[in-house]
């Protein structure tokens, strides 16, 4: 069998081929992480309300508040906080599951996608890992230049001044520094098929993304710089977009605020539900929903762009490298277990 090659077009634009093909499934996987990101959001509010509520009853009364207040109001503040920790994490991997899921097996949870089980825990182990090693990496590369560093400054101090002897111990350290940075970033790419390769396979996969990634290193670093480039100017276009669309839906406001701000009131209070007023307004408020929307949107779009690259290298490993004895296949409905997931 004639092996495929690793094609950059294609580790750049994976996503939106996936998408293309399954856009109705992707569709409902968007949706989904809009929405709980939203459900996220508000709820982090919600926590933190009584808090803000508080300081806004001690501005608006001159009150000084004493350490004994503030810890009593920031109190449940505190006690919430490893709970939507924990909620957070759970969503970020329920998320990109999901979204992994789909771009490494073409699967898609009927009804609700998300779900905590063997594909979550093996994301969970992989990035946790991941990041071990990493740290071990940089420690170690620390470590050298940090005994490099005293080297180099050693050999300006003997140099007294000495105007060539202090270039080549700037030029050494240039070099060291440079010399880590393409060592972590080799490491890095050399480990990014470890994800895809785990969603492909059904099990733990991490350092058999060294040989996924064998041969296809350049291709693999040139995509993910496209898409970094990418999703800059698209980062560029939508901040445009987002400060003309609510410079727009706001300067014809801008009267209406600036009255407000001429009038004196009674409370605090007061002159806050003047400018509730004026802001909560489907006017405003739909304007706003669409750049919240669209940046979200955006966020999913960078992440499955970056996936995507790890997805595609770990497919195509797959289909020139068989599979090995004991790996799971793909399920029928024939089988005890039950189907695979498909497309819902």
């Amino acid at each position: 069998m004639q092996r495929k090659s690793f094609d950059i077009g294609t580790g750049i634009i994976f996503f939106f081929k996936q998408v293309g093909a399954r856009p109705m499934s992707a569709l409902w996987l968007t949706a989904w992480h809009v929405g709980l990101s939203i459900v996220l959001a508000v709820l982090a509010m919600w926590v933190m309300s009584p808090f803000w509520g508080e300081v806004f009853v001690w501005a608006e009364s001159n009150h000084d508040p004493e350490v004994e207040e503030v810890f009593r109001v920031l109190g449940p503040v505190v006690l919430a906080m490893p709970f939507l920790f924990l909620g957070g994490i759970l969503s970020w991997l329920m998320m990109n599951s999901a979204w992994m899921r789909f771009l490494a097996r073409d699967e898609i949870a009927a009804g609700i996608p998300y779900r905590i089980g063997s594909d979550e825990l093996r994301f969970l182990g992989v990035t946790l890992l991941a990041l071990v090693v990493m740290w071990a990496v940089q420690t170690v590369l620390g470590i050298v230049l940090a005994a490099l560093g005293l080297g180099a400054g050693g050999l300006m101090m003997i140099a007294d001044g000495d105007a060539a002897a202090v270039l080549s111990g700037g030029l050494f350290m240039l070099i060291a520094v440079l010399g880590s940075l393409v060592a972590s970033l080799y490491i890095t790419v050399k480990l990014s098929a470890a994800t895809g390769l785990s969603f492909v396979d059904r099990k733990f996969r991490f350092f058999e993304s060294w040989d996924a990634t064998k041969g296809n290193f350049w291709g693999i670093l040139v995509s993910y710089l496209a898409i970094g480039v990418l999703i800059y100017f698209m980062a560029i276009f939508l901040m445009i977009f987002f400060g003309l669309a609510m410079a727009g839906t706001l300067m014809p406001l801008v009267g209406e605020l600036e009255a407000i701000g001429d009038r004196d009131f009674a409370t605090a209070r007061e002159g806050l539900d003047a400018v509730k007023s004026v802001l909560m307004v489907p006017a405003v408020m739909i304007p706003l929903g669409i750049v919240i929307l669209v940046g979200t949107a955006f966020v999913v779009v960078m992440a499955g762009m970056f996936m995507g690259v790890g997805a595609y290298t770990a497919r195509l490993y797959r289909e020139n490298t068989p599979f090995e004895d004991g790996d799971s296949p793909t399920l029928d409905g024939a089988h005890p277990a039950g189907a695979s997931p498909s497309e819902g």
